[in-house]
């Protein structure tokens, strides 16, 4: 309702004009107060100008408010307390996309059922790319988290369409310093927000006191190996990469990493 009627209703004009409307249609006598959206502030009903509310409509959208109120209404049992509720509070880049979206359509089962799909559509498909990014036992264990955390629920997906939009664009982003090799049309988080990395990595060591001789040839050998356009395109299904470095460059990278989350290591410990 916030999207579709974003005109008339901005950001701070829903819960007043729901009240009016549900007393045209001759519910809501037990409701006494609303939220003020506009200050947080909960407002006595006696105090909202119902020819002012109207007046933001025209004829024909403020009757089709009406019709779609009467979908929401016995799907609500709450009506008292989601009145007192915090609002409509997309961001205005997203409120206007949904409005595209929704401007016309009536409310309804079936309207409300394809919308609400959209995420399960959007979800399935970030998935999939994770998948073909990562291989699937990542995609699956991924899925797995995503399916049993609270937000799958569908009590709380199913009250309105796009909620899954930023879960699904998490996904899509690469937390990688440049796009992958094998996804070069894939772009990274970095490239928008940049310093976003995060990559797990696994190195090939050996005792302390080796002899430096064997070190460089099991080096130079595996080296070799991890560059065989056979094992490349293995890691890449697996959905990991490989970095070619010498063995002093492997020990300041380990260093470096060491320096960056030994401090956040210890912040979390502490508290």
């Amino acid at each position: 309702m916030g999207a579709k009627y974003l005109p008339e209703l901005g950001y701070t004009r829903l819960y007043e004009a729901t009240w009016v409307a549900g007393r045209e249609l001759g519910a809501f006598a037990q409701i006494r107060q609303v939220r003020d959206l506009s200050t947080y502030a909960a407002r006595d009903v006696t105090s909202i100008d119902a020819a002012a509310v109207r007046g933001r409509f025209s004829p024909a959208r403020w009757q089709a408010f009406k019709r779609d109120l009467l979908v929401f209404g016995p799907r609500i049992s709450h009506w008292d307390h989601l009145l007192l509720d915090h609002g409509y509070n997309d961001p205005p880049p997203r409120a206007l996309v949904l409005h595209l979206l929704v401007r016309a359509l009536p409310a309804s089962p079936l309207t409300l059922g394809v919308l609400t799909s959209l995420d399960y559509a959007i979800v399935l498909v970030a998935f999939w790319v994770v998948r073909r990014a990562f291989g699937g036992l990542a995609a699956s264990l991924a899925f797995a988290f995503f399916a049993l955390s609270f937000f799958a629920r569908f009590d709380f997906i199913g009250g309105a369409p796009l909620r899954w939009d930023w879960i699904a664009a998490l996904l899509l982003g690469v937390a990688a310093r440049e796009r992958l090799p094998n996804l070069p049309n894939l772009p990274a988080i970095n490239e928008t927000v940049p310093g976003v990395v995060s990559s797990g990595w696994i190195v090939l060591m050996a005792p302390a006191g080796t002899p430096e001789p064997i070190i460089q040839k099991v080096n130079a050998d595996l080296r070799k190996v991890v560059a065989m356009p056979e094992v490349v395109e293995r890691f890449q299904t697996l959905g990991t990469y490989t970095r070619d470095l010498t063995p002093g460059e492997t020990s300041e990278f380990i260093r470096s990493e060491e320096r960056l989350w030994w401090p956040i290591v210890r912040q979390v410990k502490q508290n």
